[in-house]
């Protein structure tokens, strides 16, 4: 799906870690191999120091916890990767 969309102003991708046949971490891998000025943020609520630290490895913008959801909307990663 980003794929198709990229080129119509995509600001941001909200992936889930835990997804079926893969991870958010892997699809992030693969969406900065094409885009590395990408931004790419993990919503799961799955998150802990090892998830966030491989996160950052991959070029994760952020991490939210899915409890925050009602946040998310006004998340400063969000918003900085959406200014609009």
């Amino acid at each position: 799906m980003w794929r198709q969309e990229r080129g119509q102003g995509v600001c941001a991708v909200i992936l889930d870690q835990r997804m079926p046949g893969l991870y958010g971490i892997e699809v992030a891998t693969e969406i900065h191999a094409e885009d590395p000025e990408q931004a790419v943020i993990l919503f799961s609520a799955y998150i802990d120091t090892s998830t966030e630290e491989r996160a950052r490895e991959a070029g994760i913008t952020a991490c939210i916890p899915k409890q925050d959801v009602l946040t998310l909307p006004s998340h400063s990663a969000l918003v900085s990767a959406c200014p609009d």
